[in-house]
């Protein structure tokens, strides 16, 4: 069974990036949206083993949706890309892992293929 990954992160540039890493690091299938609206629309967010979401200072949003995310799949591993000073907040919100950024591909490649390993 292939593992589809669902990655939340607001900024296209960052997103992009992203996406291309975990598609070279990993056999996982990556759906990228920019907001929980815009997954939720597509109608992803329980079809999905593990979710990777952008938290940004001061976006309460951001943290909110690890909660929900949390809350409507309680197996799912929820991995936060964070700055160093929301790394606490990471954790309060629900967050199974965190990223501090910036981080490598050596790091995501870390992450990735134990959650992966631990969803399998």
């Amino acid at each position: 069974m292939e593992t589809t990954v669902l990655l939340i992160e607001r900024h296209e540039q960052l997103r992009g990036t992203l996406r291309e890493a975990i598609n070279r690091i990993t056999a996982a299938k990556v759906v990228a949206f920019g907001t929980l609206p815009e997954a939720a629309a597509a109608q992803v967010t329980q079809n999905c083993e593990l979710a990777l979401i952008g938290l940004h200072h001061a976006d309460l949003e951001a943290f909110r949706l690890v909660q929900k995310l949390k809350l409507s799949c309680p197996g799912r591993p929820v991995i936060g890309l964070s700055a160093p000073d929301d790394t606490q907040e990471a954790w309060l919100a629900g967050c199974d892992d965190v990223l501090e950024q910036p981080f490598g591909l050596d790091e995501l490649r870390r992450r990735l293929d134990y959650w992966v390993s631990e969803t399998a």
